[in-house]
């Protein structure tokens, strides 16, 4: 996808880690605890089988709701923490809902239903009730801003991801591709900790380590910015801005700058895997300097329950954006 590209692989650990993967499973029971080193390939083929199955469980989901506690760190030290209720339908119908923290009150729905792929954003707090009373002005309507372009900056301000990158099936992606590029690299680690409940579910908790150098140096062309960037690369917006704290905006790029793009999405990740679901229930990012990056966990969740069109329709009655 980056043919003509000038790039410049920069991690060290993957040279010294490529003649094998290493993989370790550590097992506490009570207080102690035991470690063990196993044929890597052998501990290779299990955690491919999780993914696997993980992914399996994603091809049964049709529609799910859940609140999310969901934490994230930003460039500049500060924390961002909220509940957030979601509602998804495949392919792509999503509703999110900020239930706690900054913002209360702020909706957003995607797509808006008018066949376009905008996302129909609703402020929160008094902002928010001062948007609602003027759009519902006859000739004001039109000047409150509810529709954004999924690549519009000012979605990400405040926040890590857009509302399509929310979703279980988003995350298991990430997990899972992280997992194969690993191996694929033959770097990395990945501990098996013992089980935990979620939200009173039991899940399977997997600690994945990947080297923060791994990546490469791209060369901007004219007209790039971090989102064809990101496309091209296959990384995540925010990762690589957070990687290059010379950028302000997504759209902050110069011909000829270059920016660094991570190989992996974390250097360190945390995945709570339940088993009835076997989907991501929670999941705690690490940045290179051992910072906690972002976190999320799920609970009341219910899969399969017959969302309806009104579920994703800015007419609903009980949602701010009719």
């Amino acid at each position: 996808m980056l043919a003509g590209r000038e790039l410049h692989v920069v991690s060290e650990s993957a040279v010294l880690g490529a003649a094998a993967l290493i993989l370790m499973v550590m097992i506490l029971p009570g207080d102690s605890v035991v470690e063990e080193r196993q044929d890597p390939q052998v501990n290779l083929e299990r955690t491919l089988r999780i993914m696997e199955s993980m992914e399996d469980a994603w091809e049964t989901v049709t529609d799910y709701t859940a609140i999310i506690a969901k934490e994230e760190r930003f460039r500049d030290g500060t924390v961002r923490s909220q509940r957030v209720l979601l509602k998804f339908r495949k392919p792509d119908d999503h509703y999110l809902a900020v239930r706690e923290g900054p913002n209360e009150g702020a909706e957003l729905l995607y797509p808006t239903g008018d066949g376009n792929d905008l996302i129909l954003a609703h402020p929160g707090g008094f902002t928010g009730t001062v948007a609602r009373f003027l759009g519902r002005l006859p000739g004001i309507r039109r000047a409150v801003p509810e529709e954004f372009s999924i690549e519009d900056p000012r979605v990400f301000r405040g926040q890590h991801h857009t509302i399509l990158d929310l979703n279980l099936g988003e995350m298991a992606r990430l997990i899972s591709e992280a997992v194969r590029t690993a191996a694929e690299y033959g770097e990395g680690q990945i501990i098996v900790h013992p089980n935990e409940d979620v939200d009173g579910r039991p899940a399977e908790v997997l600690e994945l380590l990947y080297p923060p150098d791994a990546g490469f140096m791209l060369t901007v062309q004219q007209g790039d910015t971090l989102f064809s960037v990101a496309r091209e690369s296959g990384q995540d917006v925010f990762v690589i801005l957070y990687n290059n704290p010379e950028i302000d905006e997504a759209t902050d790029l110069r011909s000829g700058q270059t920016i660094f793009v991570p190989r992996y999405y974390a250097a360190r990740a945390v995945v709570w895997i339940g088993y009835e679901p076997r989907l991501p229930l929670r999941l705690e990012i690490y940045d290179g300097q051992g910072r906690l990056y972002e976190s999320y966990e799920h609970s009341e969740l219910a899969i399969n329950i017959g969302l309806t069109d009104m579920d994703f329709d800015r007419r609903n009655p009980e949602y701010h954006s009719r």
